[in-house]
């Protein structure tokens, strides 16, 4: 199973919070995070060249051997089916893209934020 991390998953992990549940997560599963969350986690490392995140984050993808998948056409056209089938209970565009990503490339996605993903129809969560 592929899972596609969500923005807050990652920054606990990197500001030490649940180490041990994400570790037993990610074991034995194949890791993402979309284009979106790496674009939110740069916007808050205001100096990459010489930052300690940047250094942390960038270990991470490497020690579990992360993939950053990008927008291609698969997305935005699921992004454009959610937008049309969400006008109801509308969801911010930076999840929606996540969420698409997820759907796109049948992966489940792993987040703490479950309530902003709930109306999403065809997204698995994953729940450690």
């Amino acid at each position: 199973m592929t899972l596609l991390l969500d923005t807050d998953v990652i920054i606990d992990y990197l500001r030490g919070v649940r180490i041990a549940e994400m570790q037993h997560a990610l074991s034995g599963h194949t890791c993402a995070i979309s284009a979106i969350s790496y674009a939110e986690l740069l916007a808050g490392i205001p100096d990459r060249e010489t930052s300690a995140q940047y250094a942390s984050l960038k270990g991470f993808f490497k020690h579990y051997e992360i993939n950053i998948v990008p927008i291609d056409v698969s997305v935005v056209e699921k992004y454009t089916d959610l937008k049309h089938s969400l006008k109801k209970s509308p969801v911010g565009d930076f999840d929606t893209f996540i969420a698409a990503t997820a759907i796109a490339h049948d992966a489940s996605l792993y987040t703490r934020n479950i309530k902003h993903f709930t109306t999403i129809p065809d997204l698995k969560l994953y729940r450690p």
